[in-house]
């Protein structure tokens, strides 16, 4: 069976990316000049230039255009045209100009992404592409779709009265979210306990069992994670209320990207994303009135966060939708997005009140 262009593409990154091992030995010319290709492939390691040179000759055996692409990563900040230099460029990496109407650039040293997943300190920058002949184009690598990062987390729980939880959650995840996934869980024997310490570290004493992983080493499907679990407690009894939280993972924005007052420079944040939180509580057999928190919309151009809430039947459903837009915060902004920041944690800290008898 014929492959498609695509399937070519995907499985010459594949053997770029895992087949050849990464190593720079970047000794004389060879700091900027990549090696020959037969020496790549009979030494089967190389640095990044070599990746990006042995990725563009496979390539060009089976037709494609490929191109030899130079960059400085997010990291290091935006190029200086002024200073023209080799060393200002840090990484290599190819770009194909026309694969089925799209344009892509891949990463031959990102272990764990697909062809399709850049590395996001690729990602925003504006790349040097070497053209035959001597031709070159400065192009600015765009930033994946926030809404096509993230994933989905749906948990069900069963509630008692003193706030112990027990039941299931399940995970699928999208974009860039995978290859943290397959870098997280590449020791699948380590799954269950790389979980374990997540949960324990916000809810002490709980615990999982019957994990299920995705096959993590299918870079062309998303990843997905599913376990049982107890939570001891979930939430806490206090006389006649029982306090439950309203999502069981808070983002924490304010503590990961804004805890500064002020900023002496703009905040590089890299590629947006989009986590989708869906919550079903089965309450307490004999519980009297419950307070849910209200639904909310905050929308603003660093991102939006949405939540409907409601009760039915002794049920709690919760959906909550965080998109965070934020690839780069000018300085004289960033209190407005420090302000978006503190508004979703607010939110994510509201707590369920459930009234009980007796």
């Amino acid at each position: 069976q014929e492959l498609s262009q695509w399937e070519l593409v995907r499985a010459i990154n594949e053997y770029v990316n895992t087949g050849v091992r990464y190593l720079g030995l970047e000794f004389g010319i060879h700091g900027y000049k990549p090696h020959k290709v037969d020496e790549i492939c009979n030494a089967r390691y190389g640095d990044c230039k070599d990746k990006a040179a042995l990725a563009i000759t496979m390539l060009k055996e089976v037709g494609i255009e490929a191109h030899f692409v130079i960059l400085r990563t997010s990291q290091l900040g935006e190029i200086d045209y002024e200073l023209p230099m080799i060393g200002m460029f840090n990484h290599a990496i190819y770009y194909l100009p026309d694969v089925g109407g799209q344009e892509y650039w891949i990463d031959g040293t990102a272990t764990f992404f697909d062809a399709t997943e850049l590395p996001s300190s690729d990602e925003g920058v504006n790349s040097l592409i070497v053209k035959p002949g001597g031709e070159y184009e400065f192009k600015r690598i765009p930033y994946s779709a926030a809404e096509s990062n993230g994933g989905v987390y749906t948990t069900v729980l069963t509630v008692d009265a003193n706030g112990n939880a027990t039941g299931y959650r399940a995970s699928e995840f999208r974009g860039l979210y995978n290859p943290v996934i397959r870098r997280s869980y590449e020791n699948t024997v380590k799954a269950k306990e790389i979980v374990d310490r997540t949960l324990v570290g916000t809810y002490p004493g709980s615990r999982t069992w019957n994990l299920e992983l995705s096959d993590i080493t299918d870079y062309s499907t998303a990843e997905s994670l599913s376990y049982e679990l107890e939570l001891l407690p979930y939430g806490v009894r206090r006389g006649q209320e029982l306090l439950l939280p309203s999502v069981v993972f808070d983002e924490s924005l304010s503590q990961r990207f804004a805890h500064l007052s002020q900023r002496e420079f703009d905040l590089i944040l890299g590629a947006g994303w989009n986590r989708t939180n869906v919550l079903k509580l089965t309450l307490p057999e004999g519980h009297g009135e419950v307070q849910l928190p209200p639904d909310q919309t905050i929308e603003t151009e660093y991102g939006r966060y949405t939540r409907q809430s409601v009760v039915k039947d002794g049920v709690v459903e919760i959906k909550e939708d965080v998109l965070f837009l934020a690839n780069r915060v000018p300085k004289e902004k960033y209190a407005a997005f420090r302000e978006f920041c503190r508004l979703v944690d607010m939110c994510q800290d509201e707590k369920i009140t459930v009234k009980m008898q007796g």
